[in-house]
């Protein structure tokens, strides 16, 4: 080996360690930095710097190691998988949200809720069947009614907010989804002007960043992403662009005025909640689906029980021998209640089916409505509103082991992520110590390397002087 050829090999190993040093120390203050990607400094041999005459026999020298590229410790399918699982997730989550509070507002079953309400009501129709003439037995009736329309109208009501949240929430995530694709269209930008310039560190940095956003971007819509090959990417929602280097394409909301639905756009192009997903996605599909579907089964309840209940009770007469008149006022479930004039004046109440107002015929009538027919499959009011709390209770349970199972793969994918990209601070002490020695095995073979120079210099030719 030439000496000087040795004194660049030494070189390049100094170099080439300090620089794994300062990796690994930079891996080291980063440990617990969201986000971060553990990097790893790559070894390679440096190239030939001279080749000996053809025809020698000693080969060709080297000039040791250099850094080939500061890898980070990254998998494209771990990262590609942990972004659709937590868009089905959070879509999981979002559902079973509201629907587990729905399922408390409406506190079935229980002695103060709808049902027990109604049952009471019936039954108390019932006992004024069986004495006409009573007092407490109409006032008996009256506050039953107040209690079955009180309930329709504060689990409207309750349904209600649930809606006004679910569509906050959705105004909320969609702007921030517009924020994340402006940012991440910043930062393709950026990743794309790193890499032309050659600072593959700093382009590391930036790729975190990157991996972040689309995280962030994949809890709240179920997005499709392409890694190009300068490290930008592009992103689409249901083949609709939102990202494209660095232009970015933002997401709208309408309502419709009739139906309260909200509709989100791309563009002039609408886009269901299955399309979207995550976040965005569960919180359309509860307010769109699935709190329009209990508000309108409440609603038809309470026109069901309105329309049969006024029915018979204006086909009978009250205490005074006068027809009846119309028991509940309203238009559904909302604004459901008892007539004021028989609120204010229980003989009103038409419990006889004769003029004479003797019987209680009538009553008897109304409290069988309690398994009379007044649905399609000749579902009565009672069992309909059984059905609806049923129904909640499946849709609530599906939503939440859907978000459980797909949490749990969540997780296993993370912990994946973690062993993979995950700083081990122990790992780190030991290639530290690795590379601290490999540095002074090179500071050793450039001392060997300078002694046998001076030997050569200073020692050689002075014989004889």
């Amino acid at each position: 080996m030439s000496g000087f050829a040795g004194l660049e090999t030494a070189r390049r190993g100094l170099a080439a360690q300090r620089y794994s040093m300062e990796i690994t120390g930079q891996n080291i203050s980063n440990a617990y930095i969201p986000g971060y990607t553990r990097q790893v400094a790559v070894h390679g041999t440096a190239p030939q710097w001279w080749k000996i005459p053809l025809g020698s026999t000693a080969g060709a020298f080297y000039t040791g190691v250099e850094i080939v590229e500061v890898k980070r410790s990254y998998d494209a399918y771990l990262w590609e998988r942990a972004r659709d699982l937590q868009s089905k997730m959070t879509d999981g989550y979002a559902r079973y949200d509201i629907l587990s509070r729905l399922e408390e507002v409406l506190n079935e079953p229980s002695d103060a809720g709808l049902g027990t309400a109604l049952e009471d009501f019936w039954s108390s129709w019932s006992q004024l069947a069986v004495a006409p003439n009573s007092n407490p037995s109409r006032i008996d009736v009256i506050y039953r009614a107040v209690t079955v329309a009180e309930n329709f109208r504060l689990a409207r009501q309750r349904v209600a907010e649930l809606q006004v949240e679910a569509e906050q929430h959705v105004e909320d995530y969609l702007k921030q989804l517009n924020e994340l694709v402006t940012g991440l269209a910043d930062i393709n930008r950026t990743i794309s002007a790193s890499k032309g310039a050659g600072h593959s560190t700093a382009a590391n940095h930036l790729l975190d960043r990157r991996d972040q956003l689309l995280e962030e971007i994949a809890s709240i819509a179920k997005v499709a992403v392409s890694v190009k090959d300068d490290g930008t990417v592009r992103v689409s929602l249901a083949g609709l662009t939102l990202v494209d280097g660095d232009s970015a394409f933002q997401v709208g909301m309408q309502k419709d005025a009739a139906t309260g639905r909200l509709e989100l756009v791309w563009g002039d192009k609408k886009l269901s909640a299955e399309q979207i997903g995550g976040y965005l996605g569960g919180y359309l599909s509860a307010h769109n689906d699935d709190l329009n579907f209990f508000a309108e089964r409440l609603d038809a309840l309470a026109v069901s029980l309105i329309e049969q209940v006024n029915a018979l009770h204006m086909a009978g007469y009250d205490k005074t021998g006068r027809p009846g008149e119309a028991f509940f006022t309203g238009t559904g479930a909302a604004d459901i209640n008892i007539s004021a004039a028989i609120m204010d004046n229980p003989e009103k109440l038409a419990a006889a089916a004769g003029t004479d107002a003797s019987d209680g015929d009538q009553a008897q009538k109304i409290a069988n409505l309690r398994s009379e027919p007044a649905f399609a499959g000749g579902k009565c009011v009672s069992v309909f509103y059984r059905e609806i709390i049923t129904e909640l209770g499946l849709k609530s349970r599906s939503a939440f082991f859907t978000y459980q199972s797909d949490q749990v793969l969540s997780d296993y994918i993370e912990r994946r992520k973690e062993a993979l990209a995950g700083v081990s601070l122990d790992e780190e002490l030991t290639d530290m110590i690795m590379h601290q020695q490999a540095y002074n095995a090179s500071a050793r073979l450039l001392t060997a390397i300078d002694e046998m120079l001076e030997v050569l210099i200073n020692r050689t030719g002075i014989v004889g002087r």
